[in-house]
């Protein structure tokens, strides 16, 4: 059995989730690649087969998502050649993180299309289905990477197709420390370093580190430290920092919670999904604001003097979520029921079910 993996490389979100479900589905199936996006250097110590341009979003200097600089700096021509090219009739099946090419390849190809993302977990959010924003971001999943089943994940259980945070390996190893000279870790893509210099230098009192892709070598300005993004040294802080104040991002927020930090969201406005995202951990009891501006100081002064950690516990899911997105399949080749929504879902052996994979 062969599947087409398509991930969305805007944000590590996509990348670090799916370099955690890689080797599980290799274990499973022979597994090629595919990206679309921006170009970046991650690793995943695995092949990638092709790498289009894609359809990204993108943000102002504010932090708002730009919506005329994304309708016009994607080309749409482009995309729908990639989207002619793209091989997905050579596979079994195609798995799908919030990549579009690969989604409408499907589409057009009429090849069943699993979505894999924390975006389809807004369609199984029935609490909030009334809510306008809730609509939205379901409408734009469907268009921007429509798919024949989904799984979403979300920070709480609320359906047998929806699990917990994938959590980084390397994020679970992390051992907290205690610093002597206690720091708050800063992780807000969507503004510039200026702006960031602005608003965290009139903290005084508090010693802030900065993380920023503008940044390209470590240094440090009074009581700001500004980083340039590396991986090793970001989870070295964030094992020992006493808070962090980053975007309201699906993955970031999840690890952080993971290890019992204090966290405050800002959430890019215009972004949906990080509006949802951040109205979802407000709910949890995580302290949110809704932009970053010098009238929110006594609000960030507050969390850094309350420091309220909220008790979550993210398990290990993601083996037990590739073999449920297998046997769904299976089901689906052999004409056989899918999962009853409304019933809890026990996993079955998966004796049989490596064997009717090999047969496939």
């Amino acid at each position: 059995m062969k599947i087409l993996y398509g991930i969305q490389t805007t944000g590590n979100g996509h990348l670090s989730r799916a370099k955690e479900i890689i080797p599980k589905l290799t274990k499973r199936v022979q597994t090629d690649v595919l990206l679309s996006g921006p170009k970046n250097n991650f690793d995943f110590n695995h092949p990638v087969r092709e790498h289009y341009k894609g359809f990204t979003l993108y943000t102002s200097s504010k932090g708002n998502v730009n919506w005329l600089k994304t309708l016009f700096k994607n080309n749409l021509i482009r995309f729908f050649i990639e989207v002619y090219k793209c091989p997905v009739k050579e596979y079994d099946l195609v798995l799908n993180d919030f990549e579009p090419v690969t989604a409408w390849a499907c589409v057009l190809r009429r090849k069943r299309c699993v979505g894999l993302s924390n975006q389809h977990a807004f369609s199984y959010d029935l609490e909030h289905s009334k809510n306008n924003k809730f609509f939205m971001i379901r409408w734009f999943v469907r268009l921007f990477a429509p798919s024949t089943i989904s799984y979403g994940i979300y920070y709480k259980k609320i359906n047998p197709r929806v699990f917990f945070p994938i959590i980084r390996s390397k994020v679970r190893a992390l051992q907290k420390v205690t610093n002597t000279k206690p720091f708050f870790l800063v992780y807000l893509p969507g503004f510039k370093s200026k702006k960031l210099h602005t608003i965290f230098s009139k903290l005084s009192n508090y010693q802030w580190k900065i993380y920023s892709s503008e940044i390209k070598e470590n240094s440090t300005e009074a009581n700001l430290h500004f980083a340039p993004i590396s991986e090793d040294a970001f989870l070295k802080d964030l094992a020992q920092c006493a808070g962090v104040v980053t975007a309201a991002g699906f993955t970031t927020t999840s690890e952080v919670l993971y290890l019992k930090k204090p966290l405050l969201v800002i959430p890019l406005k215009n972004q949906i999904e990080q509006e949802l995202n951040a109205f979802i951990l407000k709910k949890m009891g995580v302290s949110v604001i809704k932009n970053l501006k010098v009238n929110n100081l006594s609000k960030l002064e507050t969390w850094a003097e309350t420091l309220e950690v909220l008790e979550v516990d993210f398990p290990d899911e993601t083996q037990r979520l590739v073999d449920l997105l297998l046997i769904d399949f299976i089901r689906a080749k052999m004409k056989l029921n899918h999962l009853n929504e409304k019933k809890e879902f026990k996993l079955p052996s998966l004796t049989g079910v490596l064997t009717t994979l090999k047969n496939i």
